[in-house]
């Protein structure tokens, strides 16, 4: 064999062996979401394929309001959407604002990885005890939230609605538990529920909260009961009421519903304490 022929056979060789050098190197070098080392300690790694994903763990460290407003900005731009289109919209919007808040990761497989640790003022938002507890959705509610992201996002803007107004139309008369403000705050909560998501996925998550919730079984028993008020009340609502009227004739309802004894508490001023549900009433009432 001539000189030349057997210097290209042996080059051949050892290119062939420098690319499978490469190549294993890049299979054995671990790759890291941008930005994961900075929190080595504070990540905890999942790994999900994308109809798996809990955004419902995401959207509570994500402000609610803006959420509402981009659905409401849709269906204004686009009148037509449907609502799976929009579905798919949100998710992406949801994951990309996970991705901007280092909320979470993903890696070059489509793996997310949470940050437990977040520390650049993307902490969990509180809407108060509806419907998240301790400013963190439950396991329950999360579970009902990824049936349906629209409709999950309706029933936590109306928890914050609700909790945006109970103090305004009620007093303290038991630490606002269990009491009329209470009765208030649950009817109210399910009748806007009801009207943005529809009365079954309403009922869902406000029984997903009750079993979430660590209560008595006749504090459970008053918010149910109220919840299945606000809902029916939800009828007497036109569909095609304007949001602000819709809000407003709301408010007059329930309000009517806790002063007319329709709603029931256990507790008050003029109660006390009681082991069995009594009827609600205008005690502690700051509108007539």
């Amino acid at each position: 064999m001539q000189k030349g022929g057997l210097f290209m056979k042996y080059l051949s060789k050892i290119l062939s062996f420098v690319i499978v050098l490469v190549m294993v190197f890049s299979l054995s070098i671990p790759v890291f979401a941008a930005d994961s080392s900075v929190y080595p300690t504070m990540i905890d790694s999942v790994e999900t394929q994308n109809e798996q994903i809990d955004y419902a763990s995401i959207v509570e460290r994500l402000d609610i309001d803006e959420l509402d407003n981009f659905i409401q900005a849709e269906k204004s731009s686009h009148p037509e959407i449907t609502e799976k289109v929009l579905e798919e919209k949100l998710k992406a919007k949801i994951l990309q604002d996970g991705l901007d808040k280092k909320i979470i990761f993903i890696d070059n497989d489509g793996n997310i990885t949470f940050n437990k640790g977040v520390t650049d003022g993307s902490v969990f938002y509180s809407y108060g005890d509806l419907p998240i507890i301790k400013s963190k959705l439950g396991n329950n509610e999360k579970r009902v939230f990824n049936k349906s992201l629209i409709k999950g996002l309706g029933v936590l803007s109306s928890g914050q609605t609700a909790m945006s107004y109970y103090q305004t139309y009620y007093n303290s008369t038991s630490k606002y538990e269990d009491d009329n403000a209470d009765a208030f705050r649950h009817a109210l909560w399910m009748l806007l529920s009801a009207r943005k998501s529809g009365a079954s996925y309403a009922r869902e998550f406000g029984v997903a909260h009750e079993n979430d919730a660590p209560s008595s079984s006749l504090a459970r028993s008053m918010d149910l009961f109220n919840n299945n008020v606000g809902i029916a009340k939800s009828t007497k609502i036109p569909g095609n009421a304007p949001a602000g009227d819709a809000e407003d004739l709301a408010l007059e309802i329930i309000n009517d519903a806790v002063k007319n004894g329709e709603l029931r508490r256990f507790k008050g001023s003029d109660i006390g304490t009681k082991s069995v549900l009594v009827k609600t009433n205008a005690v502690g009432s700051r509108k007539k």
